[in-house]
């Protein structure tokens, strides 16, 4: 099951890289402390799936537990932090899997 998050998190990943940002526009970026701490306090998000690249960074999922919002950040070796897409309507594909009642 971490594959399939790893896999869906590094295909996001690509794709913003590939299609993503229009010229000039700048990402979210602060240090991974403040991140954290933002994500967690000021949105209720918590951390739900963590991922290293090849190249040392960090990939980091946080979701409200109700699935409202969900947020992807990436780390640098640097420890600046950048928030690199953020949505609504969070599933945790393990659940989905499995079934109501679950």
């Amino acid at each position: 099951m971490a594959l399939r998050v790893f896999g869906i998190v590094a295909l996001t990943l690509v794709l913003l890289l590939v299609l993503g940002r229009t010229a000039g526009a700048q990402p979210a970026c602060t240090s991974h402390s403040d991140m954290h701490r933002q994500l967690t306090q000021r949105f209720s998000e918590a951390r739900v799936a963590v991922a290293l690249t090849e190249k040392g960074a960090l990939v980091e999922v946080y979701a409200r537990p109700d699935g409202a919002t969900w947020t992807i950040v990436v780390t640098l070796i640097d420890g600046q932090s950048c928030i690199l897409m953020a949505g609504r309507d969070w599933f945790d594909a393990h659940k989905v899997a499995q079934g109501p009642g679950v």
